[in-house]
């Protein structure tokens, strides 16, 4: 993993306009999210709820009042102001592609795909990680019988917790020498990380093109 590089995250063919659209409907999916979870959990009369819901109506007002011409069925779709909110993994990968191209970073936007779903089907996981937590042994009363023994090794336990650590250091590491911010604690971090994962931070090897 590089330590250090020099970023420029210019992107000619954004206007102010465009950002600002991407980043209201982040904040309107968090609100939406955010509501709908407190009404799942403690029902739509709660003070929660009541104030998360208005802080959404809010935002949505807000938005309409920025971006005239915006339609409920646009915000519906994700659509505002011609941008269109990203899934998480395709945020995923257009970041470590503009690392890739401007940050000569180590990580492609392959790569990057892989760690997306790699950590996606551990926190929800699909059959593939969850068959990796078990084995299949003879069953002690019946020999002819097999039967599943749950059992989590240490090296199943830190893939998961190396794959997340580089993911959020490798974004750490680009903007700290983006805003040119200093490094004193970033590198308390650094060696942390290699006190108690050694050899993590190493450069990954490429995947073939």
């Amino acid at each position: 993993m590089q330590r250090s590089c020099h970023l420029d995250a210019r992107q000619p063919d954004d206007e102010p306009e465009d950002l600002l659209a991407r980043g209201y409907l982040e904040e309107l999916l968090s609100a939406e999210e955010a509501k709908k979870a407190a009404g799942r959990l403690g029902g739509k009369s709660t003070s929660l709820h009541k104030k998360l819901d208005k802080t959404y109506k809010d935002l949505k007002a807000e938005i309409v009042r920025r971006f005239p011409g915006t339609t409920p069925d646009g915000l519906s779709r994700w659509m505002l102001g011609g941008q269109t909110l990203a899934k998480p993994g395709e945020a995923v990968t257009s970041m470590y592609g503009l690392l890739e191209k401007n940050a000569g970073s180590t990580v492609t936007s392959k790569m990057s795909e892989g760690i997306y779903d790699l950590l996606s089907n551990v926190t929800h996981p699909t059959l593939y990680p969850t068959r990796e937590l078990r084995a299949w042994v003879p069953s002690p009363d019946h020999p002819d019988e097999l039967v599943a023994i749950l059992h989590v090794e240490t090296d199943f336990v830190e893939r998961q917790t190396i794959a997340a650590v580089l993911a959020y250091y490798n974004a750490l590491s680009y903007v700290t020498s983006f805003f040119g911010w200093s490094t004193d604690i970033h590198n308390q971090l650094t060696e942390a990380i290699d006190r108690l994962l050694p050899g993590a931070l190493q450069p990954p090897r490429r995947a073939p093109d």
